[in-house]
């Protein structure tokens, strides 16, 4: 699995610095701002399994969870945008939040025609779905801003994407070569052992980036 981890986003300005939590908060919130959009609660909260602790012993899963989704136009498409919390036992202490989007084609085109049936459809194609497919952005405690290259949005020709958007908006010499668990693809920014901070001009780079992606990405499942 290949990711871009945006790590320090751009620390110029201490007086304006970020969690990456924020970040993600503040991105999903310039997304649902920025375009047509209404609210389509669960009824329910839904989760999406995004880590796992499993031996002979115990079974201890972490998860995102998702109350609600936005439905935006865009690009003259329609997305479900949502915006989840990390949830669950200790394999989810990591995390913090993400954004992910579903294609609404997709959803549309399951032949339903009520918003209960619209729910339900939603939900289960976010719990089912392989982990981080779905994922735009996606905030951790130490590891800053994670964008995974095996996602639907950014697998194959979509990797480079999110790099070209923010080429010029933080320095060269923190994109570097990377290898781990995840097959780590890129680092933006030194590593340390505190969490990362960004200037509030990030949000700005970050929300282009993914309408971008958006505005890119091919129908698919």
């Amino acid at each position: 699995m290949s990711l871009v981890s945006l790590v320090s986003g751009v620390l110029y300005k201490e007086e304006t610095k970020l969690t990456a939590e924020e970040v993600i908060n503040k991105t999903f919130r310039r997304i649902v701002d920025s375009n047509p959009s209404i609210t389509l609660a669960f009824p329910e909260p839904v989760y999406a399994l995004i880590a796992s602790d499993c031996d002979d012993h115990r079974d201890r899963y972490g998860y995102m969870k998702y109350n609600s989704a936005e439905i935006i136009t865009c690009f003259e498409r329609s997305w479900a945008i949502l915006s989840g919390k990390s949830y669950g036992s200790y394999p989810a202490e990591p995390y913090k939040n993400d954004i992910i989007a579903v294609d609404m084609t997709k959803i549309k085109g399951e032949g339903f025609e009520g918003t209960e049936d619209k729910r339900q459809t939603l939900a289960e194609y976010v719990t089912h779905h392989p982990r981080f497919w779905l994922t735009l952005a996606q905030a951790t405690w130490l590891q800053g801003i994670k964008i995974y290259g095996s996602s639907r949005f950014l697998e194959n020709t979509y990797g480079p994407i999110i790099l070209e958007q923010l080429q010029g908006k933080i320095p060269d010499e923190w994109i570097r070569e990377n290898s781990g668990e995840h097959n780590l693809l890129r680092i933006i920014g030194p590593p340390t052992s505190e969490p990362k901070k960004y200037n509030k001009e990030f949000i700005s780079n970050l929300y282009e980036a993914i309408m971008v992606v958006l505005e890119k990405t091919q129908v698919k499942d």
